[in-house]
């Protein structure tokens, strides 16, 4: 996922800083949301491929959003937007993949692999109109 090729060229403009320093308080950061939902939905992801009721990612996101606001950091919310035509097949690829993974998961929980379910479920994650709605609405 993201734009292949990116990091190296960012690579030298990019550092490691501890959030929480003082110089950090009082500004204000662009969040990747779609990241955050992803991280999230780990945490959830047996529910999300069963369809099972869950906020665990919404929780997920709302944590991290409360830590900047409780360092002094204005967070501005950054939502992926609408799929481009030109990663149409690349897009289907993927979703028939996280379909593949989500069976996988369901057979290895039917068989009580429990902990290889997950993993499966994990790599079927997808981040729905819906989950991005219920981050929006908190």
């Amino acid at each position: 996922m993201g734009i292949e090729g990116l990091h190296p060229l960012l690579k030298s403009a990019i550092h490691r800083v501890n959030i929480k320093n003082a110089e950090f308080q009082g500004t204000t950061c662009a969040v990747d949301t779609s990241f955050l939902l992803h991280r999230g939905a780990y945490a959830c992801a047996g529910k999300l491929a069963q369809n099972e009721s869950t906020d665990r990612y919404v929780q997920y996101v709302t944590r991290f959003v409360e830590r900047l606001l409780e360092w002094n950091i204005k967070p501005i919310m950054v939502f992926d937007g609408s799929p481009l035509p030109a990663k149409r097949i690349t897009n289907i690829n993927r979703s028939d993949e996280r379909e593949r993974n989500r069976l996988r998961g369901q057979k290895a929980l039917a068989n009580g692999k429990t902990r290889e379910a997950e993993q499966f479920f994990q790599k079927a994650i997808e981040i729905t109109p819906d989950m991005v709605l219920n981050v929006i609405r908190v």
